[in-house]
């Protein structure tokens, strides 16, 4: 769809939904589910995994996202990588997941880093159905 259109597409689903009409919705684009979603339903394998509010869904997982600038870099055995997941790490820059925040910057101060522009969010809708996904178990 061109931008005109997928603009004009959202915003009947979100008139009818505003009218009090039920539209299901399928797509893969997270993002377009987290902005027009009152409810999803993820489903793995053929299983339901979650039947929620976007927010609801965010709420489920414990994982938080960690971001800060590392001087000096990040090195090789600063993180323990069993207490975060999709590490990235560009230059300075150090993006990650993790269940124990605090854990993993206390190990991290007391390795004498120097951490700044330091944020620790929830996880995105994205993130969460990640979560829940690697976590439900095969059919």
């Amino acid at each position: 769809m061109d931008v005109a259109s997928r603009q004009s597409f959202f915003a009947s689903i979100r008139e009818l939904s505003a009218s009090g009409k039920t539209v299901l919705f399928t797509t893969h684009h997270i993002d377009e589910a987290d902005a027009l979603a009152r409810r999803v339903v993820v489903i793995d394998g053929g299983v339901i995994v979650a039947d929620a509010s976007p927010a609801e869904l965010r709420n489920l997982i414990a994982m938080k996202r960690v971001r800060f600038r590392l001087i000096p870099p990040l090195g090789a055995g600063d993180l323990d990588e069993r207490d975060v997941i999709s590490l990235k790490v560009t230059g300075e820059r150090v993006s990650f997941l993790t269940a124990q925040p605090e854990a993993v910057l206390a190990a991290l101060f007391a390795r004498g880093a120097r951490v700044s522009d330091l944020e620790v969010i929830g996880a995105s809708l994205e993130e969460a159905i990640f979560g829940l996904t690697l976590a439900s178990p095969a059919p």
